[in-house]
């Protein structure tokens, strides 16, 4: 009973985001809404941007019709309007960070219970959370930077989430149903996202996105799965915190675009896009199963925890160190 739900969950959220993105594809075209290349972009023609929006409204819609928390909904829309704001004309980055953490105030409530398993005080539970929260939301952000990374990164979190939704009894069932519907959402921009780029998500996509898989993955730790919460966003957090202060080392600053995060610099090296997101998708599968072994047996948590952001480090060193070679092919990404 419950697989049928899922099946016609998903394949009504795939069809309906497939519909809204084919939509945007026609009216962002329509608005010359493009993102123009610069010299630290990874593509090199004009390509429409904002088009996260519709498949974020559909997967807000179908998160709504399977109960998701009202404070969460209403935060993720607000934040997802005002990201499409910003992709259309770029907002100033205050204006930008206050409604993400009005988001995260508005969405907080919905934790029930400690995030880092009664180790803090509530209060301060709560403060380091909201913290994080704002943090992965923009963490998700700056690794958007070439074609199918931001897919397979929700795609990697997301199943994660559902095989142990599905299949641990101390996880609910509800962190899995929305993370499938996130799988959903993203699976149907694939088409217009696959390299070479016919439609960027802008920030509508990637900041909306940041902020509802960091609330899966918080409730996830409400549960007592905190190495779980960890693992399956390893590679992300990993290449995002390790180029963040690296920049701040070399006194950068650290909003700015740029192109230093190690994914970007295996992308400039000269492999193409599709190989460095191949590699990321198999760490990610990696993942989900480290995510597993923590779930299932417990006494191994901090092993796998271990494992997981070492293989990220691995790939991370990998990409850092690759020799130039010639460009096979033009890169059209954000």
């Amino acid at each position: 009973m419950y697989a049928v739900y899922y099946i016609i969950l998903m394949i009504s959220t795939v069809i309906f985001s497939l519909a809204a993105v084919g939509t945007a594809y026609f009216m962002l075209t329509r608005m010359a809404m493009l993102d123009a290349p610069t010299e630290r972009s990874n593509h090199k023609q004009p390509v429409p941007t904002g088009a996260g929006a519709a498949f974020m409204l559909t997967g807000i819609g179908f998160l709504m019709v399977a109960g998701a928390p009202a404070n969460l909904l209403v935060a993720a829309l607000l934040l997802m309007v005002v990201s499409f704001i910003d992709d259309m004309r770029s907002l100033p980055v205050l204006r930008r960070l206050g409604v993400q953490l009005m988001a995260v105030i508005i969405a907080l409530p919905e934790l029930h219970g400690p995030v880092f398993q009664g180790v803090l005080p509530l209060w301060l539970d709560r403060a380091v959370v909201l913290l994080a929260w704002m943090w992965f939301i923009n963490l998700y952000n700056f690794m958007d930077g070439i074609d199918g990374i931001t897919i397979g990164e929700t795609v990697g979190i997301g199943m994660g989430l559902a095989v142990l939704g599905l299949f641990v009894e101390t996880v609910p069932r509800a962190i899995a149903i929305d993370a499938l519907i996130m799988v959903a959402a993203v699976i149907a921009f694939y088409p217009w996202n696959r390299h070479p780029a016919k439609l960027f998500m802008g920030d509508s996509g990637s900041v909306t996105l940041g902020f509802i898989m960091a609330f899966l993955l918080f409730s996830l730790s409400t549960h007592g799965h905190w190495a779980a919460a960890l693992i399956l966003p390893a590679y992300h957090v990993s290449d995002a915190t390790f180029t963040l202060i690296k920049r701040l080392l070399a006194g950068k600053k650290i909003w700015e675009a740029h192109s230093e995060h190690a994914y970007q610099r295996a992308v400039r090296s000269g492999r193409s896009h599709d190989q460095v997101v191949f590699n990321i998708y198999l760490l990610n599968g990696g993942l989900i199963a480290l995510a597993a072994v923590s779930a299932f047996f417990p006494k191994m948590a901090i092993v796998a925890v271990l494992a997981a952001y070492f293989a990220s480090a691995v790939v991370i060193a990998r990409f850092r160190t690759l020799a130039p070679v010639a460009h096979r092919e033009t890169p059209y990404t954000a």
